[in-house]
């Protein structure tokens, strides 16, 4: 008979020492800006409710589809929106209040541009403590002569909006009759000529962009050249 081995005890493992609990507290000024924040959201969002319910209860979608255009006008939320209020002008609504706002929203986006580009002007060698600041950007610099990589565009859309919302731009321009942004849009111009030079076209987004362009009686006329050899190069036969 074989003897059974004795069984070992189990080994205890050790006792892990208890982790501290950490409370992060956010700065004061820091929660100040998110509870802003939140009540501008439930303000917004109270008020899309609203204009929803009262949508709803028109009689045709014809209403509802103008009300919504309405709405979206009086309340412009991103750059791409500015397509509703250039609907509402096309048919005779003169949105003075809406137009108003529009260049109010435009005015402080380039004023963002022109800080956030003042504040990146720092040199490689400084960032690692070597170099010198590059001196802020110049406001009174001719915007046309200066690169969108130093200067980038004010404005932007969503990613189905890449190739269009240039043209929305100019097309409120158009429509709402709004000044003092010329030297942006005559660098659009520009760098659309450029870019048809040395670059190229590439079938798909030039469509796009060319469609959206030749909706634009400004466009046609400020970067009529560039539309025209777009047009050339997508007519040749692939």
């Amino acid at each position: 008979m074989t003897k059974k081995r004795p069984r070992r005890a189990p080994m205890k493992r050790p006792k892990q020492p208890r982790k501290r609990e950490s409370r992060f507290e956010l700065p004061p000024e820091t929660l100040r800006a998110i509870e802003a924040m939140q009540q501008q959201f439930d303000k917004r969002r109270a008020k899309y409710i609203d204009a929803v319910a009262r949508l709803n209860r028109l009689s045709t979608a014809e209403a509802r589809a103008l009300g919504w255009m309405e709405f979206i006008a009086a309340n412009i939320d991103t750059f791409g929106d500015q397509e509703a209020l250039v609907h509402l002008r096309s048919r005779g609504h003169a949105c003075e209040r809406e137009i108003d706002d529009v260049v109010e929203y435009r005015r402080t986006a380039e004023t963002r541009a022109f800080k956030n580009s003042s504040a990146s002007r720092i040199s490689y060698s400084d960032a690692v403590g070597n170099g010198s600041v590059i001196p802020p950007f110049d406001h009174t610099a001719d915007i046309r002569r200066v690169s969108s990589l130093e200067l980038p565009d004010f404005w932007g859309g969503s990613d189905h909006q890449e190739f269009t919302i240039d043209a929305t731009m100019l097309r409120t321009v158009e429509w709402c009759q709004i000044g003092g942004f010329d030297e942006w849009w005559e660098r659009i111009a520009i760098q659309a000529r450029e870019s048809v030079l040395r670059d190229g076209v590439n079938p798909v987004p030039s469509s796009y962009w060319l469609f959206a362009m030749c909706r634009s009686d400004y466009a046609r006329c400020l970067m009529g050249d560039a539309l025209e050899r777009v047009l050339d190069v997508l007519e040749l036969p692939s």
